[in-house]
């Protein structure tokens, strides 16, 4: 029998799936990484923990399924994208790695607005500019770290990293070129005229491979350091949130699908191109294929850091979440009366504003930890029904929804968010988030089915309908209808206090 491995390198933790035929998963690992916060708004990681993170993952992978590493047919990365990490000529990096959640680049973004225009840029590539993407971010690098600019040979996407380690070669799938904000999502080539304004050559980037191509074979020192055999093909791979939509069983038709772990996106698939001024673009691994989503920063990663801070998490080290949620339901089962902001490191859609920051608003001398625990809940479905209102102006509507990812194993989470939206959600009975999706790309290339789409149709036939809870909606209606106002009332406070920080 031949096996398939996904791996997916996460915003906080590598996680790895081995599959059997029929997209079965065997066994799985992960392992833990930092990020680094060593200014408000930065946010950066060394690329060499992802990869030990990587061997971990694999060698207990390897272990426990007890499967012969000469049995695993191909492997496939996902990865928390985009990226700026910049190696030098011997493949080292010269800086750590500028991730998806690093806001440095607003000055840059002002800059381009001059050069280039908001407008052209979003024409060109279908995205709105910020220091979400690489092209303000690498910008910042060559103004402000011109030494490390200088010895830079390539740039690098988390998943080209750990592609580069495993088989000595670069690359670079189309989901994470549009991802840049330098590739021109009409044309489907890099734009020369963004390239030019920033004075950055093209050969900085590897060549373009489609996500289910294989980029090379497992070498020998990789095989060394993993367990896994010399010679094992390696595909170029994808984004994470592109690989959780095929795991959802969505490959277009307007489709829509929630996933959340450290962040949170709402995907919507089509075959055709659609933006929207407040909402992002990228590909799909579907060729051809395009998604509309809307992105927010740190929905589950709020969650964590009221573990972290405000929890007895050490004392229920084995199971915070799941104690927390069965706290919830025993202390504050209802609706509570407070708002959360979940803007901890900004936010992306549909506000994109670096400034933004969280904020519990509506509390009082009887207000409980556990209110504010499930306040962080609903904030997050808020958030979410946010970009649900900014896909209708775009035309689209969002009657249904599929979730995936780890944060689906909350029940009350999922019904919270339902209640929200006023829809029910579906939950597929076994989620794995990313490595479903890589699993699928690894069942095509092994020959188990014809296309990404028919794989993905017969993923998940298995689904969980969560209802919303009819006595929340109206009080949730309320909410939101606050929680929708919260920004624009508080923006000019969050620039104030950003101004502090100067």
């Amino acid at each position: 029998m031949k096996y398939s491995l996904g791996i997916d390198i996460g915003t906080g933790s590598a996680k790895g799936v081995l599959f059997s035929a029929g997209i079965r998963p065997a066994a799985q690992a992960s392992a833990e990484y930092p990020t680094c916060f060593p200014r408000a708004g930065w946010a950066q990681q060394k690329p060499e923990d992802w990869w030990d993170a990587v061997i971990k993952v694999v060698r207990r992978i390897l272990k426990e399924s007890a499967v012969s590493a000469k049995d695993i047919g191909v492997i496939s990365v996902s990865c928390q994208a985009p990226t700026v990490l910049l190696l030098d000529e011997n493949g080292e990096p010269v800086y750590d790695a500028l991730i998806w959640m690093d806001r440095r680049s607003e000055a840059e973004c002002s800059w381009l607005e001059q050069k280039v225009g908001r407008e052209r840029i979003f024409e060109i590539t279908g995205t709105r500019l910020d220091p979400y993407y690489v092209y303000p971010e690498l910008l910042w690098m060559k103004k402000n770290e011109p030494e490390a600019f200088r010895k830079a040979e390539i740039l690098l996407q988390v998943n080209g990293y750990i592609n580069y380690k495993l088989t000595g070669r670069y690359s670079l799938d189309p989901v994470h070129a549009s991802h840049t904000q330098m590739y021109d999502v009409r044309k489907r080539c890099w734009s020369q005229e963004l390239f030019d304004a920033i004075g950055v050559d093209i050969e900085l980037f590897p060549p373009v491979h489609e996500c289910t191509q294989k980029i090379g074979e497992v070498n020998e020192e990789a095989a060394f350091l993993t367990g896994l055999a010399e010679g094992t093909p390696v595909l170029c791979g994808t984004v994470d949130g592109a690989a959780a939509v095929l795991e959802a069983g969505v490959t277009g038709g307007g489709n829509a699908v929630e996933m959340t772990g450290t962040s949170s996106g709402l995907m919507i698939a089509f075959e055709d191109l659609k933006t929207a001024p407040n909402m992002a673009h990228q590909y799909s691994i579907v060729p051809g294929g395009h998604i509309l989503y809307g992105a927010m920063s740190t929905t589950g990663a709020s969650y964590k850091w009221f573990r972290d801070q405000l929890y007895d998490h050490e004392r229920l080290l084995k199971d915070p979440y799941g104690q927390m949620e069965k706290e919830i339901l025993r202390e504050a089962p209802d609706p509570t009366e407070l708002i959360f902001l979940p803007y901890m490191q900004g936010e992306r859609c549909p506000v994109w504003d670096t400034n933004a920051r969280g904020v519990f608003l509506g509390m009082n001398l009887g207000t409980t930890r556990t209110q504010m625990m499930r306040s962080v809940l609903e904030g997050v479905a808020f958030a979410l029904r946010d970009n649900v209102e900014e896909a209708k102006k775009a035309g689209v509507s969002v009657s249904s929804l599929r979730s995936v990812g780890g944060c689906t194993g909350s029940l009350l989470w999922t019904k919270i968010k339902a209640s929200v939206l006023n829809m029910p959600i579906a939950v597929p009975k076994q989620t794995m988030g990313a490595p479903g999706g890589l699993g699928i790309m690894n069942a095509v290339w092994l020959g188990e089915h014809a296309t990404i789409q028919e794989a993905a149709a017969g993923i998940q036939t298995e689904m969980q309908i969560i209802q919303p809870e009819e006595e929340w909606i109206e009080h949730y209606q309320k909410m939101y209808e606050i929680y929708h106002s919260c920004y624009g009332d508080l923006k000019e406070c969050f620039s104030a206090i950003s101004r502090l920080n100067r």
